[in-house]
């Protein structure tokens, strides 16, 4: 298991469907780089029947869960993700680093605006500096 991976990504943002906050960023535009990307998910209904919590996707589904995000942090345009070491994170990493100087700036404070949503009621997850 690699302990961290790191990239930087090209493009970044949010959306919403079908009663779910989407926010997420890839490597795509980037030619010379091994393609990597995440996304976190949550219900728009906070605490709702659906609401199972954050969850967190890299690369595809067979890398993805609900619950297994530890700390965000984020600092000016790097943002580091540690994730819980369990038997129930199938993904292969227990920290991300990536950093979103080639995004475009608007689309970074939306990306940043839905992690706040997604994490709201997990304060102690997501610190901005």
């Amino acid at each position: 298991m690699a302990e961290t991976l790191r990239f930087s990504a090209t493009e970044c943002g949010k959306k919403t469907e079908y009663g779910t906050l989407i926010c997420g960023a890839s490597n795509s535009k980037a030619d010379a780089e091994e393609g990597h990307s995440f996304i976190f998910m949550r219900s728009t209904k906070l605490g709702g029947p659906d609401d199972d919590g954050p969850y967190f996707e890299l690369d595809d589904q067979s890398q993805g869960a609900f619950n297994i995000v530890r700390k965000i942090e984020i600092n000016g345009d790097r943002i580091s993700i540690r994730l819980r070491a369990s038997k129930n994170n199938p993904v292969p990493c227990t920290s991300i680093i990536v950093d979103f100087e080639r995004c475009p700036k608007n689309s970074f404070r939306s990306f940043v605006a839905g992690l706040k949503k997604i994490f709201s009621d997990a304060e102690e997850i997501l610190r901005i500096s």
